[in-house]
C-alpha cells in the first residue's frame, strides 16, 4: 500500500490508505509538553463514545540520523469509525497539548495502580509457565 507525506501546520504527516471497513486507525508520536478544560471523567466518556480507544505509551528509538544518540516520546495511537475521526483527532490533541499534571496525588494513584498491574501480570505469566511445565512433565500411564 502506497505511502503519502505532507505537512499541516508545520507537522510532518504520513498517510496509509486501504480499506480497513469503516474504521480509521490513527498513530502519533509527540514529546510530552504537559487538560485543563475537562476532567478525567469527561475525557474518559468522550473517548469511550466516541473512539476505540486511545492508547498512549512512552517509547524509545534510535535518531535516524546518528545511530549513537536516541529520541524519546510519547507514542498514541487510536481507532474509530470514520464517522468520528474529527472527534477522535480532538480528543488526542487535548491528550497531548492540554493535560493536567498538577494533581500528583491522582499521578501518584495512577502510577502505583499501574505498577500493581505490571506486577499482577508478571506474577501471572510464572504461574502460566509452572502450569505448562509441570503438565510437559506428565506422561500417559502405560
Amino acid at each position: 500500500f502506497p505511502l503519502y507525506f505532507n505537512n499541516i501546520d508545520g507537522c510532518e504527516v504520513q498517510w496509509r490508505k486501504t480499506a480497513t471497513n469503516g474504521i480509521t486507525y490513527f498513530g502519533a508520536m509527540s514529546r510530552i509538553e504537559g487538560t485543563k478544560k475537562k476532567t478525567m471523567a469527561e475525557l474518559e466518556d468522550e473517548i469511550r463514545l466516541y473512539t476505540g480507544g486511545i492508547d498512549c505509551s512512552p517509547v524509545v528509538y534510535a535518531n535516524h540520523s546518528d545511530l549513537s544518540k536516541h529520541d524519546d516520546g510519547i507514542m498514541i495511537a487510536g481507532h474509530c469509525l470514520d464517522r468520528n475521526v474529527d472527534r477522535m483527532y480532538d480528543i488526542t490533541k487535548q491528550l497531548v497539548l492540554e493535560t493536567n499534571f498538577d494533581n500528583v496525588d491522582k499521578l501518584k494513584t495512577i502510577i502505583y495502580g499501574n505498577a500493581a498491574s505490571v506486577m499482577n501480570s508478571v506474577v501471572e505469566l510464572g504461574h502460566n509457565y509452572a502450569r505448562s511445565f509441570a503438565a510437559s512433565r506428565i506422561v500417559p500411564a502405560m
